[in-house]
């Protein structure tokens, strides 16, 4: 149905990979339609940077406070209260706690 859709919300957990959230969100730009990644917000930072279409990145407070029990280290906040990936480091930058990776921790 055409005209069915104002924003395209990816979850880059949803579509299984960085690749394919991509893929989707060039075919949102091809439809002129934003693009607002959902959760994760560290991953969708670098997906972001690579989307023309970006209207915003949802941050969760909860997913905020998270970002410790999944990752070794967070990018600060910059001055202006926007996040900026790491420059020194390849890929996403980010390592996972291996132990956050424990069923026990997740459910």
């Amino acid at each position: 149905m055409a005209g069915s859709v104002d924003i395209v919300q990816l979850d880059v957990h949803r579509v299984t990979c960085i690749t394919e959230w991509i893929k989707v969100a060039a075919m949102a730009d091809a439809f002129n339609l934003p693009v607002a990644p959902h959760a994760v917000s560290l991953v969708h930072l670098h997906c972001a940077m690579a989307t023309p279409n970006l209207k915003v990145i949802e941050v969760f407070g909860a997913d905020e406070h998270s970002q410790h029990v999944w990752w070794t280290e967070v990018p600060p906040y910059g001055d202006d209260g926007t996040w900026k990936p790491f420059a020194d480091r390849p890929g996403l930058g980010l390592e996972i706690i291996p132990d956050s990776l424990n069923n026990n921790l997740i459910g």
